[in-house]
């Protein structure tokens, strides 16, 4: 039972990670000075420190 509630959490979450991670690029990549890389690695460190 566990492991269903946790797929059912992440289900609910999955949304709303990608809402935030799509928005937060479109916001940066209007900045020149911000590249793909860029914000992966700063998305990435946020998330790990958590």
């Amino acid at each position: 039972m566990p492991v269903q509630s946790d797929s059912v959490h992440f289900a609910e979450c999955l949304p709303d990670a990608r809402h935030h991670t799509n928005t937060g690029y479109a916001q940066l990549s209007k900045n020149s000075q911000f590249s793909r890389k860029t914000y992966m690695q700063k998305y990435h460190v946020r998330n790990l420190a958590r």
